[in-house]
């Protein structure tokens, strides 16, 4: 049974290639492109995978897409399935399209087609016991104990994948992931003959416990936050800012125009306008706004108006990024 889809991507590719369309840098713009290739590359594989758990795992009671805060820790699950006894499986995808190899001391290698190498990248087994910590603090909080938690990583297809002869039977393909279930299912027998599955299963089935289906369940609602992320900002496009101030001057408010040092003629940035008036940035970016100078667009950006070309203002790329220049005969429209 399903609890939890997949995330759609779609708004999140949208803004990316929204940010396409302005005027920026070289690297930006390679940045950006690789950004939108990485989120494509990065669904097809999940649902890839998630097609053959669904497949696999119906009996038991799955979720793709998590992404965990529990008190300021982040667990990102790509996918988890709970059978009805409370047996754990956290699966971790990786979309690498070069060779992976994994040597004798359990370190992760890519090929690195530049420098015609292996080199290591952290272990996605090492990652998802981090994210395990994370899970288990959540069960914990909701009054769940699982039986176990065991890892499954799934490569892509286009990774070749070396490993050593012995071990790591968690590591496979997405069509693989049954067999390599199975193999954790076998471990786990060895365990059930010690623990006996009488008492395995008394660690989950109480009175006053969730069961698997209700303790999934409740992790998503409770604990799943999915991140909201500024390409703006990470690409270093424009610095979102808030835009709301109180106690700003009406359209009616009589202006005062006094000497200025600087030319009527002379252009100055939002922030040294905002100075000459005598406020802050963001206030006088309301004050434009307001007045309909600029304006913010659908992804939040701060654009200039036709209004705004036609006062005299200007939008500019500098080596800090992009900035505008307001005429100073402008500003002394503002001034109180």
């Amino acid at each position: 049974m399903i609890i939890k889809e997949i995330d759609p991507k779609d708004d999140a590719i949208q803004k990316l290639e929204s940010l396409l369309e302005y005027d920026i840098s070289k690297l930006q713009r390679k940045n950006i492109q690789t950004e939108i290739s990485r989120l494509k590359k990065g669904i097809t594989g999940e649902k890839q995978a998630a097609y053959h758990i669904n497949q696999i795992f119906t009996k038991s009671f799955v979720a793709h897409d998590l992404r965990l805060d529990v008190d300021g820790e982040i667990a990102q699950i790509d996918h988890i399935a709970i059978n009805k006894f409370g047996f754990v499986v956290l699966f971790e995808t990786k979309n690498f399209s070069t060779d992976v190899k994994i040597d004798n001391d359990g370190v992760f290698h890519f090929y690195d087609y530049k420098r015609k190498d292996f080199r290591p990248f952290p272990s996605p087994i090492e990652q998802s016991k981090r994210h395990e910590k994370v899970i288990r603090k959540a069960f914990k909080k909701i009054n769940f104990i699982p039986v176990e938690i065991e890892h499954l990583v799934v490569f892509d297809h286009k990774a070749k994948i070396t490993k050593p002869k012995q071990g790591f039977d968690n590591v496979c393909y997405p069509d693989m992931i049954e067999k390599a279930h199975d193999k954790l299912a076998d471990n786990m027998g060895a365990l059930n003959t010690v623990i006996g599955l009488g008492n395995l299963a008394k660690r989950v089935i109480k009175t006053d416990s969730l069961s698997p289906k209700d303790a999934l369940s409740k992790l998503v609602e409770e604990f799943h936050k999915p991140s909201e992320i500024d390409y703006r900002a990470k690409f270093q496009i424009e610095t979102k800012q808030d835009t709301i101030v109180d106690n700003l001057p009406d359209d009616n408010q009589t202006v005062k125009t006094e000497p200025s040092s600087t030319n009527q003629y002379d252009m100055l940035t939002l922030a040294k306008a905002a100075k000459e008036i005598g406020i802050k940035t963001k206030e006088f970016e309301v004050l434009l706004i307001a007045k309909g100078l600029l304006f913010r667009n659908e992804n939040d950006f701060l654009m200039l108006s036709e209004a705004g070309k036609e006062a005299g203002i200007r939008f500019r790329k500098g080596r800090a990024g992009f900035y505008f220049l307001i005429p100073v005969i402008v500003v002394k429209l503002f001034k109180k």
